[in-house]
């Protein structure tokens, strides 16, 4: 709907939004176990939703790689948009198609994923999806603060224009945080069960289940809030809206990262 967002930096945003979008869609999918254990759904649904969550843990590190390139080392990031989609949607496929092929999909407490209770369940789990995962929250997490450092050092700044650093840095301490509070609980239900596993008692809190299975929901939701809910956004759907939009430099960094393919120096609000 509006041309003046449709930079590269955002395109990235676009993708997460994507594949945010399949992994819902991927939830939904109705299967009906046990009668449902091997159905094409319930196969189906472990494919679907096992690649998409890859793709959008692999995304949050391509835009972070693209922050650090732009902020800390001045680069130009749209020669890298290639090796951004083979690796955020190439990368997936490793982990999805060995159990798809093996035929190791079925009910997995609530939605299909890799069948528990088999050999081969944790490191298939862990291959798949958690060590991903765990390597790449430490990434963000490393480069985010790189960021934030470079962002400090800046010299010469007007009170303004401190402040919105002071915004911005924000800002990218929440693109890790909303990683780790959506896909933890997870993490840590999965350590639980194979901690249980050769226990009595092979139950696992329905509470922890539950904040699983939420995380795992409104991870897209909080991404759209925090990568795609931008200044620059709002004031674009206030003008459509209410026919006006706020006089002010309210757009995120991400937008202004890349325009015109060069790189701008200038610290924007992220709001």
């Amino acid at each position: 709907m509006f041309k003046k967002l449709r930079v590269f930096a955002f395109k990235l945003v676009l993708y997460l939004a994507i594949a945010d979008i399949f992994v819902a869609l991927g939830f939904m999918v109705p299967f009906h176990p046990p009668d449902g254990e091997n159905s094409n759904l319930c196969i189906f649904q472990a494919a679907l939703t096992s690649y998409f969550t890859d793709c959008t843990i692999y995304l949050t590190s391509v835009i972070a790689h693209a922050l650090y390139s732009a902020v800390v080392k001045h680069r130009t990031i749209e020669k890298y948009h290639l090796y951004y989609i083979l690796f955020a949607f190439g990368m997936p496929w490793i982990g999805v198609i060995i159990p798809l092929i093996a035929g190791w999909y079925g009910p997995d407490n609530g939605w299909c994923w890799i069948k528990p209770n088999q050999a081969y369940t944790p490191w298939m789990k862990y291959l798949q999806y958690y060590f991903p995962l765990f390597l790449i929250l430490i990434y963000n997490s490393t480069v985010y603060v790189s960021v934030i450092k470079k962002l400090n050092r800046e010299t010469n700044l007007g009170s303004n224009e401190v402040k919105m650093k002071r915004k911005l840095a924000l800002k990218l301490k929440m693109y890790p945080i909303v990683l780790f509070l959506c896909q933890i609980p997870p993490a840590i239900y999965r350590i639980w069960e194979i901690a249980i596993e050769n226990s009595s008692d092979k139950s696992v809190p329905f509470v922890l289940i539950l904040i699983s299975g939420i995380g795992l929901s409104i991870n897209g939701f909080l991404n759209s809030i925090v990568y795609g809910f931008t200044g620059s956004v709002r004031n674009e759907l206030r003008k459509k809206i209410f026919g006006k939009k706020k006089p002010s430099h309210d757009t995120s960094l991400i937008f202004y990262i890349v325009k015109d393919e060069q790189i701008t120096e200038k610290l924007v609000e992220p709001y």
